[in-house]
């Protein structure tokens, strides 16, 4: 208990303001049926390559528990001349309302008024629901592509209500239902919505299995590098952020500054604020972001020879944790370091410190890539791609032990594994389980280029570790001896990046990644039998380095 993982490895930029009329613009009508009178609105979007039509109307069969408030919520309402609700059976139609037979009257119910769609600034797909009550209430928008099937609230009772929209397909026409709630009864006002195009960079990947009754629910959170086509390792835009729903299809994003993602190694962690913490790139500093694309918090300007990079994590404590490549001579380690909300260095820990290389090592030695903190007990876990993963004291920085790969076999570690071959090679994001095992994403090798000229094999593994007798004991294996397609037993391979997460349901969420001109990148969920359930495959030269499964998703309810 109280473990908080802050892992993955490899300003705001703000949009400009949206334009009216623009190419990909959003539009918003709203209807106030509480005040009995109709707003028009056109608000600019902004352009983009044009995403395949979807018939569905977001969140893709996400199975939530919300249900429909009242009566008075999915069957309408009108406020009377004197300021109370009049609640019946009966709908309203723009520019006023009618009640059905056997209405009653209540007092004191929040009054609607003023309410205004507007487009996210920062996302074609997202909006802001804007209105007022003359009673405090809670805030509720209700939203869906023909009728409402969605959800988002706010339990402040409030007379100004402000509710940030997310999980919305692009190029979609949306009714929207803003409502207020309060001891005497509901409030409502209805308008409507078109979002835009999604920008060209944000990918659309194909959803190649689909298995509701066997996969976890919610929303994948994952980065893109997104290639030039070429099979370079290039990119043509800043990291993308998203969010996918069970269907595959986009229903948040964001663009990572400005400056073209040139690794690839860009960490993304949902935090239990419904934050997103994005880790370092070149020329970027890692940030904290809401879900409405806006920067909380900025860390220290990354560049230089000992730079961030591959993980940044935001602890229990409010603090927040970095790698950093750390030179000594002709040698590279890694660091820790946490910054508080001031950018004021709180604590750090150098491997190089603590640890002898071997004689005439130099070069990347460790490619710090994942960190694992433990407040509460005391500890703190770093993995190196090319070493294994080390755990600490973190009060003292003494290392307890070094579970090493055969990459480096002059670095061997303190562990025996059994079966002997169960042995990772090199590995990334290993996830610290409290039950008393790990779980590893095995490159299986490393060829320094895109392909895999060294015959490599990449795989999970998960152990049951024994920390008295330094045993490593696997207790899962995925492809292993499973009967799977050619593609998991021969064809995968990520010479880069990769992410292994166990889920809910207790199967397994990995991120296969590659990013070249022959292999499409792959995030897939396993069961413990063997057996794919869920499978993202991205368009060719689109790579991803973790991914994440939200469950629930952030926000979001569906309405039951």
């Amino acid at each position: 208990m109280g473990t908080t993982r802050v892992w993955w490895c490899a300003g705001v930029v703000v949009f400009a303001a949206a334009c009216a009329n623009d190419e990909g613009a959003g539009t918003s009508q709203t209807q106030n049926e509480s005040a009995g009178t109709t707003t028009g609105a056109t608000a600019g979007g902004f352009g983009g390559a044009t995403t395949s039509s979807v018939s569905s109307g977001g969140l893709g069969g996400w199975m939530g528990t919300a249900t429909a408030q009242t009566a008075a919520t999915t069957q309408g309402g009108t406020t009377t001349s004197d300021g109370s609700t009049t609640v019946g059976a009966g709908g309203s139609s723009a520019g006023g309302s009618s009640a059905g037979t056997g209405s009653v009257v209540v007092s004191g119910a929040p009054v609607v008024s003023n309410l205004t769609i507007e487009p996210n600034p920062n996302s074609t797909i997202s909006a802001y629901v804007s209105w007022t009550t003359d009673e405090p209430g809670n805030s509720e928008v209700q939203f869906g592509i023909g009728e409402v099937e969605f959800r988002i609230v706010s339990d402040a009772l409030v007379t100004d209500h402000r509710v940030l929209v997310i999980g919305m397909y692009a190029d979609s026409d949306y009714v929207v239902k803003a409502l207020s709630t309060n001891t005497a009864g509901v409030g409502s006002a209805e308008g409507s919505f078109t979002t835009g195009s999604l920008p060209s960079e944000v990918p659309l990947p194909t959803l190649s299995v689909n298995e509701p009754s066997s996969s976890q629910s919610g929303w994948t959170l994952t980065n893109h590098m997104v290639g030039t086509g070429s099979g370079s390792f290039g990119s043509i835009s800043p990291p993308v952020i998203a969010m996918y729903d069970e269907a595959g299809v986009p229903v948040w994003y964001y663009i990572n500054g400005d400056t073209n993602d040139s690794r690839g190694d860009i960490s993304v962690q949902l935090t239990p604020e419904n934050t997103i913490v994005v880790g370092p790139g070149v020329g970027e500093a890692p940030r904290e972001i809401d879900l409405g694309g806006n920067i909380l918090w900025e860390g220290p300007a990354n560049g230089g020879g000992d730079a961030m990079t591959h993980h940044a994590g935001k602890l229990a404590n409010g603090n927040f944790v970095v790698i950093r490549d750390t030179s000594s001579g002709q040698l590279t380690g890694a660091s820790i370091e946490e910054y508080d909300q001031n950018n004021q260095l709180a604590w750090s820990w150098n491997l190089l410190e603590h640890t002898t290389p071997p004689s005439g090592t130099s070069g990347d030695w460790c490619h710090g890539n994942s960190i694992t903190v433990d407040l509460d007990a005391d500890f703190v876990y770093l993995n190196c791609r090319f070493l294994g993963l080390y755990k600490a004291s973190r009060s003292t920085g003494d290392i307890l032990w070094h579970m090493g790969g055969t990459y480096a076999d002059d670095v061997p570690g303190d562990f025996t594994y059994s079966p002997p071959a169960s042995q990772f090679s090199d590995a990334h994001d290993p996830e610290i389980h409290e039950d008393g095992t790990i779980l590893f994403y095995d490159n299986g090798g490393y060829t320094g280029a895109l392909g895999n000229t060294g015959n490599f094999h990449s795989r999970v593994l998960e152990y049951a570790i024994d920390e008295t007798t330094h045993t490593a004991t696997l207790v899962w294996e995925f492809p292993g001896n499973f009967p799977v397609d050619s593609w998991y037993s021969d064809t995968w391979y990520s010479p880069y990046w990769g992410d292994a997460e166990r889920l809910e349901n207790d199967n397994i969420l990995v991120t296969a990644s590659v990013k070249n001109g022959e292999v499409a990148n792959r995030i897939f969920e396993v069961t413990r039998e063997g057996q794919v359930v869920w499978e993202m495959i991205s368009p060719i030269d689109v790579g991803s380095y973790r991914a994440q499964r939200l469950s629930p998703p952030p926000l979001v309810q569906r309405i039951q």
